[in-house]
Order: C-alpha cells, then structure tokens, then sequence
C-alpha cells in the first residue's frame, strides 16, 4: 500500500464496519463523512448470498463531471485498460466507451486479450518506451496530454520499474470501487462499470490520438515468415513463437509466465475472443 492510499483504506474499512453495523469505529472516524454504496434494500448477513451493490450517486455525479471536464478540455486524450477491467466486469463498458470517445486504445501487458485487438483504435500494449508492442504505442501514449486508466495495477513489473512516464496531474485511474482524478481529488464507492457507462454519455468525440495512425495500422506481429528449422539446430524462442501464432483460436488462452515468455507473447495477435 502506498502513502497516499491511506486515506482510501481508512475510508473502506469504515464503510465495511458501517456497511455490517460493526461496533469497531473510532470516535474520531465516526464523525467522517464517508460515501457508502447504494443497496437495495438493509443488508441481510444471509450465508451465499451477496447483494448487488451500485455507486454512491453523489460520489459517482461528482467522479463523473470531474473526468468529463478534464477529457473534454484535452487535446490529445488517450484511453488504456488494465487487469482489473475482468474482475470488475467492465470489458464491455471499456470497449463502449472507447466507440464513444475515439480515443487511442491500448492496454497493459497484464490486460492482454481483454481488448480485441481487431478493434480500429487498439494500438497495442503499452509497456514504457523499451517494451511496448509496437514501439510506436508508447510514442502515442506519451504524447498524450490526458491519460484514462481503466483497471490498471501500476507496479514495478507492470511499469519495468516505474520507469514508465506517468504524469498524475493529467491521469485519470479508474479503480474497481474507486476513482482518482489528478493530484488529489478522489471518489470512493464508484464502480468501475458503472462510471464508464455513465462517463460514456458525457464525453467530446476526440480522435486526435489516432493520428499517428494514419498511414497505416501498426500490427503486433508481422507477417509470418515460413522459417524451418534445421537438422541438430537449437529451437529458438521467435521460431517456437511463430508457430504458436499459427495455432491461435477465438477459444485460444495464452498463459505467459513473468520473464522472457512475458515480453515475447505481447507480440502476439490475438484473435478476437482468445485471451
């Protein structure tokens, strides 16, 4: 946990305590004004069964118009999806908004497959100036002036040790149940899908990301090369690759463990539907 996320745990674990009618707040965090989730109906504490929750309305108006402005005001915004899009079942949202917006769209390494990569505004995965596939993503990403991360884990492998460039002031991370915007303005009790839902309705078309585009579509993998291997030859990493590329489906699942295997399968195409 970092420094500045203290504020959002304290926040939580009075929400919980409050959410259950738990006796084990301190008097000083009592008196905090703390946003909670809506439910349906009182919560009741029945085994297996969980109620759904929705936003705080306040919280998710004011998260909202504070991204919309920020977006509406740029010149050259970007969108990038991370790992927690699955859990948090906001993959459709994502992709509607990215119709939407016309945004450049790329994803972490981590959340490889969750975007299809036959969209028209998917460049790539975004993994800093030495690891993004293509290269050209991170010159689009970094020249942006706005920044909209959607379920992004920013760690030191997902950022090759926080050598990324990230400016805060001009990024928006959207969290599962939470929405930072900036230096320091943060929302508690929103929920990633749906904020992208309702940011999706407040939202400029603004395409000019794209640009770098123009010439042509950037793909991850080039065209296979029919290599063959020879008698006694070792089997090397890029020729194991390209015949795993042959044999990719729409029911397709790649399992790349961190390391070598990790960098080289970003270079693959995946069809739509294989994650």
């Amino acid at each position: 946990m970092q420094v500045e996320d203290a504020d959002d745990k304290v926040s939580m674990a009075a929400r919980i305590a409050r959410l259950y009618s738990e006796h084990a707040l301190n008097t000083d965090v009592q008196e905090m004004i703390i946003p909670l989730f809506n439910l349906p109906d009182p919560v009741i504490r029945t085994r297996g069964i969980k109620k759904e929750r929705k936003s705080n309305p306040m919280s998710l108006q004011e998260a909202v118009e504070a991204a919309a402005e920020m977006l509406n005001k740029a010149t050259n915004p970007v969108l990038i999806g991370g790992p927690d899009l699955r859990p948090a079942k906001a993959c459709r949202a994502f992709i509607d908004l990215a119709n939407v917006s016309g945004y450049a769209t790329a994803v972490v390494p981590a959340a490889k497959g969750l975007v299809p990569e036959n969209h028209p505004q998917y460049i790539g995965s975004y993994w800093g100036t030495t690891a993004s596939n293509p290269p050209q993503c991170a010159e689009i990403i970094e020249s942006a002036d706005a920044f909209l991360y959607v379920g992004a884990i920013f760690d030191d492998l997902s950022t090759t040790r926080y050598s990324t460039i990230f400016k805060k002031e001009a990024a928006i991370a959207v969290q599962p149940e939470r929405v930072v915007i900036g230096n320091d303005a943060a929302f508690g009790c929103v929920l990633m899908r749906e904020f992208l839902e309702a940011l999706a309705k407040r939202l400029k078309h603004n395409d000019t990301s794209m640009t770098a585009l123009v010439e042509g579509r950037h793909r991850l993998v080039s065209a296979p090369e029919e290599l063959l291997r020879r008698p006694n030859e070792a089997l090397k990493a890029n020729l194991l690759f390209r015949h795993l590329q042959k044999m990719l489906a729409t029911d397709s699942v790649v399992i790349a463990d961190v390391g070598d295997a990790w960098f080289i399968s970003q270079k693959l195409n995946l069809p739509h539907g294989c994650g």
